[in-house]
């Protein structure tokens, strides 16, 4: 029976990890083209500010006020569609990766 329990556990979170995926992805849809490039190139591509600024030809601090824009973006899109928890499962999924 602990088996049984943990294993609908493990399918609740896969669920909600998915979920929580879905809304962040929508969430990084909706940025300006420029912010979610950016956005992409550090969090997903694992670029250096230094990297960023030199490959778009902007300052290293462009590119931090764009990842400052764009993570409070995503977090009031992901608080505003889910409710709190959803925020904090996307947070530590992927935004302070």
């Amino acid at each position: 029976m602990q088996e049984q329990a943990l294993d609908n556990n493990s399918v609740e979170e896969l669920m909600d990890f998915k979920q929580s995926q879905e809304l962040l992805s929508k969430a990084i849809e909706e940025l300006p083209a420029q912010r979610k490039k950016i956005y992409i190139m550090n969090k997903e591509e694992g670029l250096s500010y230094d990297e960023i600024a030199e490959q778009l030809h902007i300052s290293k601090n462009t590119v931090s006020d764009q990842l400052v824009k764009a993570t409070k973006f995503i977090r009031e899109y992901v608080r505003n569609a889910a409710g709190p928890a959803v925020v904090l499962s996307a947070i530590l999924l992927k935004i302070l990766k």
